[in-house]
């Protein structure tokens, strides 16, 4: 009996491993860990976090990119088009090494 129990943990280990691995792989690709991810795939990533904060990419130039090496994290600056007003441009912080993007709103 206890071999069957311990048969058992040892499969919802590595079931929950395999799950947490595979959702891992499909949002952040193995050179995002370090430190080296590629531009274009920084541009796919903040693009997506601004759509999802309900920003028209239309509206807004081409980001400014740059990589801050002691930080790993990638910024992108996007500047309004339609009407240059305080308050019409937003960043996105791209971490490096996760891929994990946050918003952050002009004033």
């Amino acid at each position: 009996m206890q071999k069957a129990s311990s048969l058992a943990v040892t499969g919802a280990v590595v079931c929950c491993s395999a799950l947490l691995g595979c959702s891992e792989r499909a949002t952040v690709r193995p050179e995002a860990r370090g430190g080296t991810m590629p531009r274009d795939e920084v541009l796919d990533i903040a693009s997506r976090a601004a759509v999802a904060e309900g920003y028209d990419l239309k509206k807004f130039a081409a980001p400014k990119v740059t990589f801050d090496p002691e930080a790993e994290q990638w910024w992108l600056f996007f500047e309004g088009v339609v009407e240059p007003c305080p308050g019409n441009h937003f960043h996105v912080v791209v971490d490096g090494k996760t891929g994990k993007a946050s918003v952050r709103h002009g004033a």
